[in-house]
């Protein structure tokens, strides 16, 4: 399967979690040692922690699982959005 057609898949899945609004997700590299672009709004509503766990612990895994293969590298960021949400408001972490 294609790195784009699973990146749209992760994508997806990541925007219909209870955690996540919205996901962008772009893979690169070679089919063996692929390369993680991510980044994820996590919900007004839902708690850092648990959006970052979800991110971590099930989401990249599932990820890595479908691809048959664990990343080389991983550039993710993780926006919060408070509930006011406002351009200049918003918080960005990266991992």
């Amino acid at each position: 399967m294609e790195t784009e057609t699973i990146a749209r898949a992760a994508q997806q899945a990541a925007r219909h979690s209870s955690e996540i609004s919205d996901a962008e997700i772009r893979i690169s590299g070679k089919a063996q040692h692929p390369v993680l672009y991510a980044r994820y709004t996590l919900r007004v509503e839902s708690r850092a922690l648990d959006g970052m766990n979800l991110i971590r612990e099930t989401l990249i895994p599932d990820l890595e699982q479908a691809l048959g293969s664990q990343f080389v590298e991983k550039h993710i960021s993780i926006d919060f959005l408070p509930r006011k949400a406002e351009s200049s408001n918003k918080i960005t972490l990266s991992m």
